[in-house]
């Protein structure tokens, strides 16, 4: 070997001892028997892959390399944190992408935080985590379920509505349990609101849907819905054939982010009979879902290459015209953003392995995300927002929106609403549900005829 060759070669291995391999433990769930949870790996996981790609070919990262390693966490407490500690025995893990799910991510979030790691998560919404003194190293890239709440909070106090009723669903998907325990916590007397009835649907369900609606509507006006796409149909339908849909009632409804495999069907067509009944009840229901920027030709690309990947990696293939769930996209900017941090902290001159120097280095700054504007505050957390749409034309029975709400500034932003009746109706009967807005007239008096 000549000399020229052999420094050529000292060249390449000095180089390539450089290189430094960051390892990725992507903790999310994978199919449950038929269930496949839409921020699990079938779904979702590729979207790790495309940002590692991008990454790659933006030359983010030069000098390190992404390794994922796909987890099962099931979605389960037990089983994700002891999967978690065996992975840990097992490997060595830079990062947690992850973990989805809040039960499985309030333990292995602390986990992170005492190895200190950094815990870059999409689903892991409760508001157990905003305890960042005790979550050091998370950040979180989906809005939290006290956004959630506020949005519903801003609809109702703009409305002047106080007094409302919860219609929730007991599922495997814990996201409508969250919801209820959101409500509960917000609307609470302390801020001037009252919650006359709770009433669950789904496993262990309380009672049928047309007894619930019924009930409902018999110590409310307004009523909130934390239920799967079926369910709101079919208490639509129950609601019209109780003749609800008269101006005086609304349904106020979470739907988070429009994908059937995740959370059903919303849409009121269903081509059976029942579907005029149903385009009628939609007048007087409101749905509050995620904003996502879902039309730009970034975000096609995007859907387009995941859709791949679930094929090729996963074996998971998605309808011809099925969007990919909001959560594969927060997959993206996890990763994104992680490999945005370890570039900073190289250039600053920071060590790359305290964990929490990478999670707060991305607190209280605002990036370009596929999905648009992504702002994370200062305790780490995304500041959402939220589109909320209405079946403003019944002849075309087309779902518009209707109004924002943005957590950042917490504004809420609406444009001129066709109601069902004359406009939006107050949230009780003219005396109340107990006389208490009509004057008592004592029996004395009815008697002196004064």
């Amino acid at each position: 070997m000549d000399m020229i060759h052999l420094l050529l070669l000292l060249v390449s291995l000095m180089d390539a001892a450089q290189v430094k391999e960051l390892s990725l433990m992507v903790f999310i769930p994978q199919t449950t028997g038929n269930f496949k949870y839409p921020f699990g790996a079938e779904m979702s996981g590729g979207a790790v892959l495309v940002a590692i790609d991008d990454i790659e070919k933006e030359g983010l990262l030069p000098n390190h390399i992404l390794k994922p390693d796909f987890v099962n966490s099931r979605c389960n407490a037990v089983y994700g944190f002891g999967n978690a500690h065996l992975a840990f025995a097992n490997s060595t893990y830079d990062v947690i992408i992850g973990p989805a799910c809040s039960s499985v991510c309030r333990m292995v979030a602390r986990l992170a935080a005492f190895v200190n790691i950094p815990c870059f998560a999409g689903v892991c919404q409760d508001s157990e985590m905003l305890n960042k003194k005790e979550f050091t190293t998370l950040v979180r890239f989906m809005g939290t379920f006290e956004k959630t709440g506020y949005a519903f909070y801003k609809v109702l106090q703009r409305f002047n509505w106080h007094r409302v009723s919860i219609i929730w669903e007991s599922h495997n998907d814990k996201v409508w349990w969250y919801t209820l325990k959101t409500l509960e916590d917000l609307l609470v007397e302390g801020n001037n609101f009252t919650i006359a009835t709770k009433v669950r649907l789904g496993q262990g369900a309380e009672m049928s849907v047309e007894d619930a609606v019924r009930h409902c509507a018999g110590v409310s006006r307004i009523i909130l819905l934390a239920v799967r796409g079926e369910s709101l149909r079919n208490i639509a339908i129950a609601a019209n054939k109780q003749g609800l849909i008269n101006g005086r009632f609304i349904f106020l409804s979470a739907g988070y982010y429009e994908q059937p495999r995740a959370y059903g069907n919303f849409h009121w067509r269903r081509n059976d009979t029942s579907d005029e009944i149903a385009k009628s009840a939609y007048t007087a229901f409101f749905f509050i879902y995620y904003f996502n920027r879902d039309t730009s030709a970034e975000y096609d690309a995007f859907q387009r290459k995941v859709k791949e990947i679930s094929l090729k990696k996963f074996g998971f293939t998605y309808e011809e015209d099925e969007m990919i769930p909001y959560p594969a996209a927060n997959l993206y900017e996890a990763v994104y953003l992680y490999a945005r941090s370890i570039n900073e902290t190289v250039a600053a001159g920071g060590n790359i392995s305290n964990g929490t120097l990478l999670s707060h280095r991305l607190w209280g700054r605002s990036f370009h995300s596929i999905t648009g504007e992504l702002t994370l505050n200062d305790n780490g957390d995304r500041e959402q927002a939220y589109t909320i749409k209405h079946l403003q034309n019944k002849q075309t029975g087309d779902m518009e929106v209707i109004g924002h709400y943005f957590s950042t500034n917490d504004t809420l932003v609406l444009k001129s609403i066709t109601w069902p009746g004359d406009g939006p109706p107050i949230d009780h009967p003219p005396c109340g549900y107990s006389n208490e807005f009509c004057e008592q007239v004592p029996f004395f008096r009815e008697m002196d005829g004064k």
